[in-house]
């Protein structure tokens, strides 16, 4: 959604040359990081991209790069502590999800309960057609009712 400054061929130099003085000014010590970012989405915004067939082939290698990079940065000590810490946390909720899965899925299994066709409920898996209409008659509106009105 940029401006279409860069429409014509002088306006395509100039985003090309605001692009470049901006590449090289953001990677001085003088601009911070949430200012470059700022700048590159003023940039685009106002000129779009300028060197669109470049960028793309270049994003997928400075993608890499930067994960890279990241990874050289990080204290090994802190990377193994915050493993610990983080592991113990994710067995817990692993447990705790897969546990009341299957005591919902016992209650609703003991539940028997039943949808406007007197069948069982029936889950976005199974297979067949949804029925057109429900039949709802004198039965409460049940989360099966629910399900069938919006999808």
């Amino acid at each position: 959604m940029a401006l279409h400054i860069a429409s014509t061929a002088k306006g395509q130099t100039l985003s090309k040359v605001a692009f470049i003085i901006l590449l090289i000014l953001c990677a001085t010590p003088y601009v911070s990081n949430p200012v470059a970012l700022c700048l590159g989405v003023a940039l685009a915004f106002t000129f779009g991209n300028p060197f669109a067939d470049v960028s793309r082939k270049a994003t997928n290698w400075l993608l890499k790069a930067a994960v890279v990079g990241l990874g050289f940065g990080m204290n090994m000590h802190s990377a193994v502590q915050a493993g610990k810490q983080g592991f113990v946390l994710t067995v817990f909720s692993i447990a705790i999800v897969l546990t009341l899965g299957f005591v919902f899925g016992k209650m609703l299994k003991d539940a028997n309960i039943q949808n406007g066709w007197g069948g069982r409920i029936r889950t976005s898996e199974m297979a067949g057609p949804k029925p057109a209409a429900l039949p709802l008659g004198d039965a409460p509106l049940t989360a099966c009712h629910i399900y069938y009105s919006i999808c």
